[in-house]
Parts: structure tokens; C-alpha cells; sequence
């Protein structure tokens, strides 16, 4: 009994006070003895009966199993063999989360380790969405805009000027990366309850230089004597930015000189984008359309407004603590949402536009305009 009793995390460690198990004012409180639970899983009834009587003992053992892999093995066992019953435990890990979370906070640790081994011991347990996990569900809800904004870019491209063909593909890119580590980002928070820092930095050192080679290409296309340097120059600000900005959340280096360095990456690529080489190029009436200027006008403003979220939630999110995991990857992933899928489509809407218009002045208004 005392080896599922493990299992029966929420009742056991959890059970270290009777306070944490307040009576329902529905009706007899599950959780103690001689409690009605509607799913008819008996056993763990049990073991919940037994740790909620030595909760003590229960709590020292799911502390000390670890050290005791035959004990471990026999858990394991059982648990690969009612993997409804694991998912039932979860359930209860989860409801009484939200239900009493001062309580559950005492036992934060115990609980996450736990749910780290179900997760990558029992094969047949996988990383639902807890409908109550806000954060979870926008991961979700990211990586699917991700891809289908993918494969609209990837469709639409065989339409449009040939000179505007690299940008969109580009741009496929950036949303296509960013919706596999979405996926991972879903799974990694789902099943640790932690911000996957690695996973978003990796994210970010891909797209971002792809975003940074946009405004290369939307310009260099309409004007061939653009050096190569502007595209050198951005890169060096990214990573500078990138990198002082991984390092210091990974306590590698001081993060406040982290912080300062990476803002000043940041600034780098401001100044090339407003007053560098290709803020002057981008001013240049005589040799950019209507549609190259909005586009590159729209993701400058993206690069300087949008991406204001990242260094303002690294300053209040981890040097200052003022805001915890949940809302900052909430607000990380709305960023993200918007920061890559409206740079990518500004690039496609002036490319459809300035294909129009060509098409139109060539051939007139009955021209087709879904020919490739």
C-alpha cells in the first residue's frame, strides 16, 4: 500500500496537514476516510486512506524513493500497467492546485518531481492541455498559427514578382522554425510547469537573424547597389543581443551586464534601420515603391515597438521578480504571435500589392492576378 501511496502523490504529500484537505460542501470530502470518489478508483482511494492516517510517513517515503529503486520499479510497473489511473492522479495534482493553491505551494517540489518522472517514465502518459493553463493552451495556439501562416507564406509565393519570391520564402521560414520549438515550448511547459528558456533562446538565434535578413532582401531587390555590409551590421547587433541576453538569464555572466549589453545589440540595430545604411536607403523615393517602403516600414516599427516586450520582460520578469512564469510566457508567446506573423505577412501584402499594380499596368485590369 505504501508503494502506490507514491503514486497517489496529491494524497500523499499533500496529506501532511488535515487542512489541506477541506470538507466539500457538496458532500463527503473524498480525500478522507471513508470519502465517495465518483471515478470508482479504489485503490488509489487506499493509498489516499493511508497517507492521509501516517501522512508523515507518506511524505518521507515519496521524498525517499529515489533512493530505493526496487520500490521504484514496482511503482513503475503499476503505473504502466492503469495508465488511466496515473492520468487520474494528474487530474487530482491539477484540480487541487487550482483549488487550494497556498496549500499546494508546500509541496510545489515534490508534486513537480513527480509529474517529471510520469512524464518520461510511463510511456503511455503524454502532455494534455489542462483546460485551466492559460499559458499551455497559447503555446498551443501559437504553433498552430505558426503553421498555417507557414503554408499560406509557401502558397502565396508562387504568385507574386519573382524579386519578392526570397523575402516570402524567408519569411516561411521564420514562422516554420518558430512553430517546431512552439511544439517542443508546449510539451517542455506542460510537463516541468517551468519557462523553457533554452528552447525560446534557440528559437530566437534562429528567427531573429532570418527577420534581420529581411530587411536586406526587401531592399536589395529594387536596389541593386545596396552594400552587404547593412546585412553584416544587423547580424552583429543580433547576436550581440541574443547571446549577452541567454547569458545572462543562464547566470553565465552578471545579468544585469546581460541586460545592458544585449539593450545595447538592440540600439545597434535600431540606428542601422532608422539612421544607418538602410534607413537611408529606405528614404530613397527615386528607386523604392509604395509597397517596398510600407513593408520595410511596418517591420522597422515591429523590430522597435514589438520587440520592446522581450527586454521588459527580462528586466521586471527575472532581474527585478516582479512578475512570475506564467504571465511572462503568457505575454512572451502573445509577442511572439504578433512580432512573426505580422512581420511576415507585411512583407506579403506589399508583395502582393506591388505584383498587382505591375500586372495591372502591363496588361491591364482584366489581367489574372493568380497566375504564377
Amino acid at each position: 500500500m505504501r508503494i502506490f501511496a507514491g503514486l497517489a502523490l496529491v494524497a500523499g504529500a499533500l496529506a501532511e496537514e488535515r487542512s489541506a484537505f477541506p470538507t466539500d460542501t457538496a458532500g463527503p470530502n473524498k480525500f478522507a476516510p471513508g470519502g465517495t470518489d465518483p471515478n470508482g478508483h479504489e485503490r488509489i482511494r487506499e493509498a489516499e486512506k493511508d497517507a492521509y492516517e501516517h501522512p508523515h510517513q507518506a511524505k518521507e517515503w515519496i521524498e525517499s524513493i529515489r533512493y530505493h529503486p526496487n520500490e521504484q520499479k514496482k511503482v513503475d510497473h503499476y503505473a504502466r500497467e492503469h495508465p488511466g489511473e496515473v492520468e487520474y492522479i494528474r487530474s487530482e495534482i491539477d484540480a487541487f492546485r487550482h483549488a487550494h493553491p497556498a496549500e499546494y505551494a508546500k509541496y510545489k517540489k515534490e508534486a513537480d518531481n513527480w509529474l517529471t518522472h510520469a512524464r518520461t517514465t510511463y510511456p503511455n502518459i503524454h502532455g494534455f492541455l489542462d483546460p485551466y493553463d492559460a499559458v499551455a493552451i497559447s503555446f498551443w495556439i501559437v504553433s498552430i498559427a505558426m503553421i498555417a501562416t507557414t503554408v499560406f507564406v509557401m502558397w502565396e509565393s508562387l504568385f507574386i514578382g519573382y524579386h519578392w519570391k526570397t523575402s516570402l520564402n524567408v519569411g516561411a521560414l521564420v514562422t516554420l522554425i518558430a512553430a517546431v520549438h512552439y511544439l517542443y515550448m508546449r510539451e517542455y511547459w506542460v510537463t516541468v510547469h517551468a519557462s523553457p528558456i533554452v528552447y525560446r533562446y534557440i528559437d530566437w538565434s534562429l528567427t531573429v537573424p532570418l527577420q534581420m535578413i529581411e530587411f536586406y532582401l526587401i531592399l536589395s531587390a529594387v536596389n541593386p547597389d545596396l552594400g552587404s555590409g547593412m546585412f553584416f551590421r544587423l547580424l552583429f547587433g543580433t547576436v550581440v543581443m541574443l547571446l549577452f541576453g541567454f547569458l545572462g538569464e543562464q547566470r553565465l555572466i552578471n545579468p544585469w551586464l546581460g541586460f545592458v549589453v544585449g539593450m545595447c545589440g538592440w540600439g545597434f540595430i535600431l540606428a542601422e534601420i532608422f539612421v544607418g545604411e538602410g534607413g537611408k536607403a529606405a528614404k530613397d523615393t527615386s528607386k523604392l515603391s509604395p509597397a517596398v517602403r510600407s513593408a520595410f516600414g511596418t517591420c522597422r516599427f515591429i523590430v522597435t515597438v514589438g520587440w520592446s516586450i522581450y527586454p521588459l520582460g527580462y528586466f521586471f520578469g527575472y532581474l527585478l521578480g516582479a512578475v512570475g512564469d506564467h504571465p511572462l510566457n503568457l505575454i512572451y508567446n502573445l509577442a511572439d504571435f504578433v512580432n512573426k506573423i505580422w512581420f511576415v505577412l507585411a512583407i506579403w501584402a506589399a508583395a502582393r500589392e506591388e505584383t498587382r499594380n505591375l500586372k495591372i499596368a502591363k496588361e491591364g485590369l482584366g489581367a489574372p492576378l493568380m497566375q504564377p
